[in-house]
């Protein structure tokens, strides 16, 4: 439970105990709840930004005191293109995945002399239960179908995220840290306008 970052210690101090060593650790929390600014409460944020990033912090410490996570190994953090490109309705998980990402930079420094790697994956719309939910709420909205038709190139499938997940874990990527990989079916690429 992410939102309870006093149970990362627990689950550490565990993994310290059964002799648990990690050369990978895959940090893939995604908590939002869309709503527009003047709807959005200081505990909705403040909570979206415990899962979001909290965690992520606390599991890096947890896991670098604890001496359970290995020199030379690679951490991942699931970003969003939210971090670049809010809407008003995501504006805590926007804020979140920013944050996120500037904790991903400063991981990667702090950790060099560790030769411990630091990166980020910023999707996309990805074919989950979060985009479910988006589209229960918002799929037949002017508002849903904009955001889906930004993506040119279609839903991203799950799978494409393990695959470039995976890639950053391997030793085929040692001298890659402090960096965030986009894989978004265009969703940030620069749409023509029509004349």
């Amino acid at each position: 439970d992410l939102d309870n970052t006093n149970g990362i210690k627990t689950v550490v101090e565990r993994f310290k105990k059964d002799g648990v060593s990690l050369n990978g650790v895959v940090h893939a929390a995604a908590y939002a709840s869309k709503c527009a600014f003047e709807d959005l409460s200081v505990l909705e944020a403040q909570k979206t930004m415990r899962i979001n990033v909290h965690a992520f912090n606390e599991l890096i410490k947890q896991l670098v005191n604890r001496e359970v996570l290995d020199l030379k190994s690679s951490i991942v953090a699931i970003s969003s293109t939210a971090a670049t490109h809010g809407d008003d309705k995501e504006m805590a998980y926007s804020m979140s995945k920013a944050a996120l990402e500037a904790a991903v930079r400063y991981h990667a420094q702090a950790l060099s002399h560790m030769q411990i790697r630091v990166n980020a994956v910023q999707p996309g719309w990805v074919k989950t239960p979060m985009l479910d939910d988006f589209l229960k709420t918002y799929g037949d909205t002017a508002y849903g179908k904009a955001n889906l038709n930004k993506q040119p190139l279609g839903l991203i499938e799950p799978e494409e995220i393990a695959h470039l997940t995976c890639f950053l874990l391997s030793d085929a990527t040692t001298s890659i840290t402090a960096s965030t990989y986009v894989i978004d079916g265009g969703f940030l690429m620069p749409q023509f306008k029509e004349t």
